[in-house]
């Protein structure tokens, strides 16, 4: 993970490190930015000042900020555990379990709605084969919602949650590995649902809009499922628009007509489709966030 110590304190409980390694995971809110590293701390600063705000002792490769960046959501590498930590203070206000529960299960990836109120879980269980989903309070009051996708003959389920950010709606991403891929996002409201629509969600642009990637059987390969195009839907599935954008895998919103694109390291503009702002770096790596008026990667 990249990172180099002073080879005279390895013997030592506390060896010296001479960098922070590589950058295993990165967060952004409003004012706040959290980096996870390889020497095992996690910094999280104003990036207008890049003197660290505080740390925390974890070694993680996801991390999600609230909109406001007052809310951090860990994992530790074993998938173990989930830490809700309240920031800046970086004391912990709540904390999610698994390897405890029975049976025993491990945390496969987690979201946190932008109010930073909201958590959608996907948990493994490590004797068995089928995932949950879930979606429940970060301060742990009753579950919202909770399903086992059941495999189809011939094939296996995946899911994946994306939560709007006041956290009041989940669109629920189901992929069926079968004679004939189905890929389908279901949109839940309150834990209700409300609507079903072909595809993949993307994320949540606002309350009131969510970006789909839509997918087709194109010859000569049928049973492979290729990008056509995206749309942006309400909650209830009418299709507010079709920007022609490239197939992206995550958006983090910046404005109302802008995402930015982790995988790609750009920014997007939901009319024209076009890239407003890119990586000025060449062979910088993707897999950054939006703070405030920063981009941070």
């Amino acid at each position: 993970q990249g990172v180099i110590l002073d080879g005279a304190s390895l013997p030592s409980t506390n060896p010296r490190f001479l960098g922070n390694g590589t950058a295993l995971g990165i967060a952004g809110g409003t004012g706040t930015a959290a980096i996870a590293t390889g020497s095992g701390q996690i910094y999280y600063f104003d990036p207008a000042d890049t003197t660290p705000e505080g740390s925390i002792s974890l070694t993680s490769g996801e991390l999600e900020l609230s909109s406001d960046g007052t809310v951090l959501a860990v994992s530790p590498q074993d998938d173990s555990l989930l830490d809700i930590y309240s920031i800046p203070s970086g004391t912990i206000s709540n904390t999610f379990s698994y390897s405890s529960q029975s049976p025993p299960e491990a945390l496969s990836e987690f979201t946190l709605s932008g109010s930073g109120m909201i958590l959608g879980q996907v948990l493994f269980p490590i004797n068995g084969s089928n995932s949950t989903l879930q979606v429940a309070p970060v301060s742990g009051g009753p579950t919202i919602l909770s399903m086992t996708p059941s495999p189809v003959s011939g094939g296996e389920v995946g899911g994946s949650i994306l939560l709007s950010p006041d956290g009041t709606l989940i669109a629920l991403n189901l992929s069926t590995q079968g004679l004939y891929p189905i890929q389908t996002v279901t949109i839940y409201q309150n834990g209700q649902p409300i609507a079903t629509i072909p595809g993949v969600a993307v994320g949540w642009i606002d309350n009131g809009r969510l970006l789909v990637n839509q997918y087709g059987l194109v010859p000569p390969v049928i049973m492979r499922l290729s990008y056509t195009g995206c749309a942006i839907f309400s909650p209830t599935g009418t299709v507010l628009g079709t920007p022609p954008l490239p197939e992206l895998g995550s958006i983090q919103p910046v404005t109302s007509d802008t995402v930015y694109a982790p995988g790609q390291n750009a920014i997007y503009s939901l009319t024209t489709g076009q890239a407003t702002w890119t990586n000025p770096y060449s062979g910088a790596s993707s897999g950054g966030a939006i703070s405030g008026p920063y981009v941070v990667f």
